[in-house]
């Protein structure tokens, strides 16, 4: 009888062992998914970050290339003046 509750015993304690192997099975899926969903809600917002940096590199972009844009026309207007300017001169110059 002695071999029997040792035997039982083992089995009992192979029971509990897969018990607890389940239990931890189960609390490392749910880690696991909290891992995810915490992988998930960072990867959106690392990628509003960088949607946002772009929106704002952009932004930063136009108004410089206006600003050029306007001096450019500017000079245009003055080098149209100066143009005039000068055509007056040799007129007067007889030229």
């Amino acid at each position: 009888m002695n071999i029997e509750s040792d035997c039982n015993k083992i089995i009992e304690e192979y029971i509990n062992y897969e018990k607890e192997y389940e239990g931890c099975i189960e609390e490392l899926k749910n880690f696991n998914d909290k891992n995810n969903a915490s992988i998930l809600v960072w990867s959106y917002f690392v990628y509003g970050l960088y949607q946002k940096t772009l929106n704002e590199i952009t932004d930063f972009s136009n108004e410089q290339m206006s600003g050029f844009n306007q001096f450019i026309a500017q000079w245009k207007q003055k080098l149209k003046l100066l143009e005039k300017n000068i055509n007056t001169e040799k007129s007067k110059l007889g030229m």
